[in-house]
C-alpha cells in the first residue's frame, strides 16, 4: 500500500461521549458502559441486556469502544481483549453502533444494530479503495501521482503496475484523479462509494492531434521528437506529418499527461512546452550538439538513473528550459541540447550536491564525469 497522510475527524458528539475513554494512557478497558449526557429518554424506552463478539474483517476485534447512537442520545461500552461485549443497553429502540479501537486509531462506519437479549455479533468492514490506471492501450500506467477526495483526502503514487490500495478510509463518497506534471490533475473520475468493492478502473485519455511550427532561419528534416516523463526517462512521438526537407510543419498526437518535450533534426533541436488543451505550438530549432553525463558514487559505482539538471549559464537571448535528465542502465545519460555553456548540477543519494560547467560546440559530443565526494 502506498504511504499517505490522513486526519480523522471525529464527529462532536463521538469526542464528546469518548474523551473520558481517550484519555486512558494505558489502553485499559473500563468495566462499566457509560451514556453521554444527552435529551430524556423516551418513556417507552427500557434497557435491554447485550452481548456478542465484534469481528473486523472476518477477525476476532482487540479492545476498544463500540458507540451506540439514537437520534437524541448515545452510549458506549467496552470491547474486551478478545473480542466480546457483555452490559446493559439503556435502550432497546434500534439504533446504529460503530466500533473504535483502542487509543481511537481506527473508527469503523456505522450499521444499524437492533437491541436483543440474544447474543448479537457484530460484523465491521475496513473501507479498502483499490485502483488501477491504465494507458489508452488498455495497460496499467506506473508511477502516476493521484489524489482522492472524499471525506478525507488522500495523496498517493501508484506502484509499478499501476495499481494503488488504501484502507482505513473514512465512510462516505469519493472521487479520483491524478496528475498532469506539472501543473494540474486530470478531471475527477465519477464518484464511488468506498467501501471493499472491485477494482476502479481510471483510463488515461488518448493524445490529442497537436501540430508544431517551426520558425526561425533553420530548415532541416525533424528525425526524432520525444515527450518527458515524471520519472525524467523521455518517450518517442510518431511523428504523422511532415518529414520533408523544406518542412516547417509536423504533426504529432501529444499525450494529455505530457507538458514538455523535445524536436531534434541531425543538428538542431529545440525544447518546449505545452500547455493542455493546445492545437497548435510555435518553435524555433537552434545548432546543437550531444552533451554526455557520467555520475558516479564514492566508490566509482555508477549511478543509475539518477537525475541531473542543465541550466544554461552564457546568457544566450531566449535559451530553452530543459527538463531534468537521467543517467541510464551503465549511469550514463546523453542529450541533444542546443550549443552553448552550462551547469551540470546533481544530488547524490546522501543529498551532498555537486555542479559542474561544460561549453558545448556546435555540432560537439562532449563528456562530463561527476564524481560524489566526501562531505
Amino acid at each position: 500500500m502506498s504511504p499517505h497522510a490522513r486526519s480523522h475527524i471525529l464527529p462532536r458528539a463521538l469526542l464528546f461521549a469518548t474523551s473520558s475513554w481517550l484519555c486512558t494512557s494505558c489502553g485499559a478497558v473500563p468495566e462499566q458502559a457509560s451514556t453521554a449526557p444527552a435529551a430524556a429518554h423516551s418513556p417507552a424506552a427500557k434497557p435491554v441486556r447485550v452481548s456478542g463478539v465484534v469481528h473486523v474483517d472476518k477477525a476476532v476485534a482487540g479492545p476498544g469502544l463500540l458507540v451506540f447512537l439514537w437520534e437524541d442520545s448515545m452510549q458506549t461500552a467496552p470491547v474486551q481483549a478478545d473480542g466480546t461485549f457483555a452490559f446493559d443497553l439503556a435502550r432497546s429502540e434500534p439504533c446504529e453502533v460503530s466500533y473504535q479501537s483502542t487509543g481511537g486509531e481506527k473508527l469503523y462506519p456505522r450499521k444499524k444494530f437492533e437491541p436483543t437479549p440474544n447474543r448479537s455479533d457484530l460484523h465491521f468492514e475496513t473501507l479498502i479503495f483499490r485502483g488501477v490506471v491504465v494507458g489508452p492501450d488498455g495497460k496499467p500506467t506506473r508511477l502516476r501521482r493521484g489524489i482522492l477526495c472524499g471525506p478525507e483526502t488522500v495523496r498517493f503514487i501508484t506502484g509499478g503496475d499501476g495499481r494503488v490500495e488504501l484502507s482505513e478510509l473514512d465512510p462516505g463518497t469519493y472521487t479520483w484523479k491524478f496528475k498532469i506534471p506539472p501543473r494540474g490533475y486530470y478531471p475527477p473520475s465519477t464518484a464511488f462509494v468506498a467501501g471493499a468493492a472491485a477494482e476502479e478502473v481510471c483510463k488515461v485519455q488518448p493524445g490529442t492531434p497537436l501540430e508544431i511550427v517551426q520558425t526561425g532561419k533553420i530548415r532541416a528534416p525533424v528525425l526524432r521528437a520525444f515527450y518527458f516523463v515524471e520519472d525524467f526517462t523521455r518517450r518517442e512521438l510518431t511523428i504523422s506529418s511532415g518529414l520533408r526537407l523544406d518542412t516547417d510543419r509536423i504533426g504529432v498526437i501529444w499525450p494529455v499527461d505530457a507538458t514538455t518535450g523535445i524536436i531534434e533534426t541531425d543538428a538542431a533541436c529545440a525544447y518546449f512546452s505545452v500547455h493542455p488543451g493546445a492545437k497548435q505550438i510555435n518553435i524555433q530549432l537552434v545548432e546543437s550538439g550531444t552533451l554526455e553525463v557520467a555520475l558516479f558514487d564514492r566508490a566509482g559505482k555508477p549511478l543509475q538513473h539518477h537525475a541531473y539538471r542543465l541550466t544554461r549559464t552564457d546568457g544566450a537571448k531566449g535559451a530553452p528550459f530543459v527538463p531534468p535528465l537521467a543517467t541510464g542502465e551503465f549511469g550514463r545519460g546523453a542529450a541533444q541540447v542546443p550549443a552553448g555553456t552550462y551547469r551540470v548540477d546533481v544530488t547524490f543519494p546522501d543529498r551532498t550536491r555537486a555542479s559542474k560547467p561544460i561549453t558545448l560546440p556546435r555540432g560537439g559530443f562532449e563528456t562530463l564525469e561527476i564524481r560524489e565526494i566526501e562531505p
